[in-house]
């Protein structure tokens, strides 16, 4: 390419050159009739990589390959059309088991008999010596040849029109798709994640931003102004019509999306006095028979988004509409709740007004220590903006209680008095102003060891409860829960499977991304038990049922227990005595002496977990223990002594992990 630039620069080559070029280049490949079977059967005949790629993206991909075939040059073409992205993803095992060619993206296959150079020579002819080609006989490199550059123009301008001239089949290494970033925010930032965006909110959806940073390794010196971006773009969002939200709906996005990044900006229409919901969850008991108008709805929600799940609790700045009184367990398990009744007129029928009774008893008979409030019947409007603004932040102190019924600590020591400050951006960087936030986590500790029992006893006493099985049962998004938690509530409990340094590794960078996120402070408290015990584990396992969400044996009890015992139980026994050594881990035997005994220990977590270490120091230890779990004979704890050159490695005795 270099060579060719030298040629072209010579006076009046470069028109000659391009002119002569596009003369014998300018046929195009033309559309062959041949039916999908003769394709395959052309592509698959004989024997060698490129027939095994076909042969089996015929057997196993059938439905979702299409072969296109071209005429070039007296040539076939087939082109290979994929139109699913896993098969890509998969395609390097084929090329393991079966030794099948790469497989790539608007893949071209031309069947003209002409075999490659060897790599080699590939290689070698890419250093591009002056040869017949060139009409000198110099066999020198360009540079060093004595013909000169306009002589060697002339020669390549009366050569183009002789067919050995033409450029020999190169031989393709690899092809690569270069993505731009404009490209990837209006494809992965912005198109992609309008679910997200008009379903579940701008939290939500700011939250996929920075996974969309991390997938794409966006550098860091873009995010601040794309962030910016986004966030416009979404609150942008949430002030748009319903036809215009229906229209993004439908993907119609980029006349919307334009005119944003061009300077149109709508004026929200939502009041300043509700802006404190987007701490809350809402529910809205519509008795009135009728549907509530649209209008009334935004009187009322603000910016809220609708509820994703039916049937789960609202989370914090979403809200659900109900044609009747809400369940207790709805109740007992949503966070930060305002429940709004709007009755039946008088003349309407009699179970709505027997409903609106019911309705009326429920701030009597709830639970006082659910952060629950009840509006009965629904205020007006200026009345309802006026109790927004009013309304303190979400509750923060929770009565922890032991098995006997006595209080032994609050959440509120917990989260200490930062707990109940707002969110907000504008908060001072310095970390001991910002709001603190406790995440309880239980690490080297397989399935059937107590996790759950022992978290439920938390959440009874007042914890919020991040769960991966309900959130994999609803096909939820673990992390974005984590997050919408800890933006409301003082202490959460880290309900997921750690059974090894990665597992505690990612969690650290899930906390710290919402640390970072929602201008928090946390702190972690991990539990890790004394012992494992496999038979007990494995025996709760097997009596759960089928429908449980948790790991049971409806698989295959063989297969569970391969699952069990591989994926979960031994790592679970190498990590073990690196997590007992982490920063104020809480040693217990509790998982394997019964549900007093998890009680017991659930009590005194609250007060232990008031001197829980900072995330900072957890992921310090991670990052200097470099522990290795693959071989407990070889594992070992590293370190360096902060003020030195000294560095520390203790390795264990081979028997040490019997």
């Amino acid at each position: 390419a270099a060579d060719m630039g030298r040629l072209c620069a010579a006076d009046g080559a470069k028109e000659r050159v391009l002119a002569r070029w596009a003369a014998v280049a300018m046929d195009e490949p033309r559309v062959e009739q041949m039916s999908q079977e003769s394709a395959w059967e052309m592509a698959c005949r004989g024997h060698g990589p490129l027939p095994t790629l076909f042969k089996l993206l015929r057997t196993l991909y059938p439905s979702k390959v299409k072969l296109k075939t071209y005429s070039y040059r007296g040539a076939t073409q087939i082109q290979i059309d994929v139109r699913d992205d896993q098969i890509f993803y998969g395609w390097p095992m084929h090329m393991k088991a079966f030794g099948a060619a790469p497989l790539f993206r608007g893949m071209v296959v031309s069947f003209d008999g002409h075999v490659p150079a060897a790599l080699d020579e590939t290689i070698r002819s890419a250093s591009r010596v002056c040869d017949e080609r060139c009409f000198c006989n110099a066999k020198r490199p360009l540079d060093e040849c004595s013909t000169t550059i306009s002589q060697h123009a002339g020669d390549l301008d009366a050569g183009l029109t002789k067919p050995d001239a033409l450029p020999k089949p190169v031989r393709i290494l690899g092809i690569s798709k270069l993505k731009c970033l404009n490209y990837l925010q209006r494809t992965f930032g912005v198109r992609n994640l309008l679910p997200t965006l008009l379903n579940r909110g701008v939290e939500a959806y700011m939250g996929q931003i920075e996974l969309f940073y991390q997938k794409w390794s966006v550098p860091e010196e873009h995010r601040p102004r794309l962030s910016s971006m986004f966030l416009g773009w979404a609150h942008e969002v949430a002030a748009m019509s319903p036809s215009e939200r229906q229209s993004l709906e439908r993907g119609e996005y980029l006349q919307l999306f334009e005119a944003y990044l061009g300077g149109a900006r709508r004026t929200s229409h939502v009041p300043e006095a509700l802006a404190p919901l987007r701490h809350r969850a809402l529910l809205l008991v519509n008795l009135t028979g009728a549907e509530m108008p649209s209008q009334v709805l935004a009187d009322y929600v603000g910016l809220l988004v609708p509820a994703r799940q039916a049937r789960a609790p609202p989370l914090p700045g979403t809200y659900r509409i109900l044609t009747q009184p809400p369940g207790w367990p709805l109740l007992r398990c949503s966070h930060s709740l305002l429940v709004l009744v709007f009755p039946p007129p008088a003349h309407a029928q009699a179970f709505l007004h027997k409903m609106q009774s019911q309705c009326e008893r429920l701030p009597a008979e709830s639970n006082q220590s659910a952060d629950v409030r009840f509006f009965v019947p629904a205020p007006d409007v200026s009345e309802w903006h006026r109790l927004v603004a009013s309304l303190p932040p979400p509750k923060g102190s929770y009565a922890t209680v032991d098995a006997a019924g006595s209080t032994i600590a609050s959440l509120s020591t917990i989260a200490n008095c930062n707990s109940c400050q707002t969110l907000d951006p504008s908060l001072n960087s310095d970390a001991a102003q910002l709001p603190t936030r406790l995440v309880m986590a239980v690490i080297a500790l397989p399935p059937g060891g107590g996790k759950s029992t022992l978290f439920a006893q938390l959440g009874n006493a007042g914890w919020a409860v991040a769960s991966s099985d309900l959130e994999r049962s609803r096909n939820g998004y673990f992390d974005e829960t984590l997050a919408q938690l800890l933006y409301a509530h003082p202490a959460v409990c880290y309900d997921k499977n750690v059974p090894n340094a990665e597992g505690i590794a990612k969690m650290c960078r899930v906390l710290s991304g919402i640390a970072q996120r929602h201008r928090i402070r946390i702190r972690v408290q991990l539990v890790v038990p004394q012992r494992l015990e496999m038979e007990t584990a494995w025996q709760r396992i097997c009596e759960r049922k089928a429908d449980d969400l948790a790991l049971n044996t409806s698989m295959g009890e063989a297969e569970a227990l391969r699952v069990f015992r591989n994926v979960f139980f031994e790592p679970c026994a190498q990590f073990l005595p690196v997590a007992k050594a982490l920063p104020g881990a809480v040693v217990s035997a509790a998982f394997w002496e019964g549900r007093e005994a998890s009680a017991l220990l659930a009590s005194k977590l609250a007060v232990l977990s008031t001197a829980a270490p900072e995330l900072s120091d957890v992921e310090h230890a991670l990052s200097s223990s470099r522990a290795i779990a693959a071989n407990p004979a070889g594992s070992y704890v590293a370190a360096e002594i902060p003020g030195t050159r000294l560095h520390v490695t203790l390795v264990p005795r081979p028997d040490a992990y019997v």
